[in-house]
């Protein structure tokens, strides 16, 4: 899940995004997570994930600015691996 510190966000301020990453594989699992707003990378967010053991979470916390007006798209991706 995706959680956003305050719901309404003036274009511009900062803005804070937490996600937890579960593993629900048999094996460890270490990825890189980044963030995207409407379907965009935001430089600079990138984050290495674990190693996270079979069944363990992990928390995650990005930060960025959205200075256009409007509702958008929050998305937290993983990328591929070879766990």
């Amino acid at each position: 899940p995706i959680a956003v510190a305050r719901g309404l966000v003036p274009p511009g301020r900062p803005l804070t995004i937490r996600a937890d990453v579960t593993n629900s594989g048999p094996g460890t699992a270490s990825r890189t997570a980044e963030l995207l707003v409407d379907g965009r990378v935001v430089p600079g967010s990138a984050h290495a994930v674990g190693p996270i053991p079979p069944g363990g979470r992990a928390a995650l916390t990005f930060a960025t600015t959205i200075t256009e007006p409007g509702s958008h798209a929050l998305t937290v991706r993983l990328a591929s691996g070879d766990d």
